[in-house]
């Protein structure tokens, strides 16, 4: 698993800096700042429930933050989101959540950018005993407002499908928003 989840680390995180030449006027440049995520969530699972099988459907909401980081090269970004993620169902779960993305950007103007992409999102445990971890795919849309040359807004309406954490046979889909400034912190 963490060999898979390396390789796409590779893949999404480093398509940005071989995905142009090499120019003085066009460096590949990274971000890091804040994100915060807000979603609504369903899921379904099987588990034992009173010395019987049962399907249980759930349905919640979900806020996490945490931080953003961002390679820009151009027309492609790559994007890693580390979150700590708080989700209320019939009961609490809180783990780590990590989502990583690679969007083509379509530049309007100067100022604003928009984008789509593909990428995977993934969440840990140990929130609970029954919490065994979820995965999936992650699709972003993102609309990205230079305020500077060194400071970005970005906002991504995202879809995600996958596992869910909890019981056998289970799927996992959830529909939100993510904000996020990030600051420029050094090219490549």
């Amino acid at each position: 698993m963490k060999r898979l989840i390396f390789g796409f680390c590779v893949i999404f995180i480093g398509l940005p800096l071989f995905s142009q030449e090499r120019q003085e006027s066009s460096l590949n440049y990274t971000f890091l700042g804040p994100i915060f995520s807000y979603s609504i969530n369903s899921a379904q699972y099987s588990d034992w429930v009173d010395n019987e099988r049962k399907t249980q459907k759930l349905s919640g909401r979900n806020m996490a933050g945490g931080l953003a980081f961002k390679v820009i090269a151009g027309d492609i970004s790559g994007d890693l989101h580390w979150k700590y993620s708080y989700s209320q169902y019939d009961s609490t779960i809180t783990c780590l959540e990590y989502d990583i993305s690679a969007m083509y950007l379509y530049t309007l103007n100067k100022s604003w950018s928009l984008g789509g992409g593909f990428g995977l999102f993934m969440e840990t445990p140990p929130s609970n005993v029954n919490h065994d971890g979820a995965a999936g795919i992650y699709i972003p849309i993102e609309v990205l407002f230079s305020a500077s040359d060194s400071i970005k807004i970005f906002v991504d309406l995202f879809g995600k499908y996958g596992t869910f954490a909890i019981g056998d046979n289970t799927k996992f889909q959830s529909f939100g928003l993510n904000l996020g400034v990030v600051f420029k912190v050094g090219r490549i």
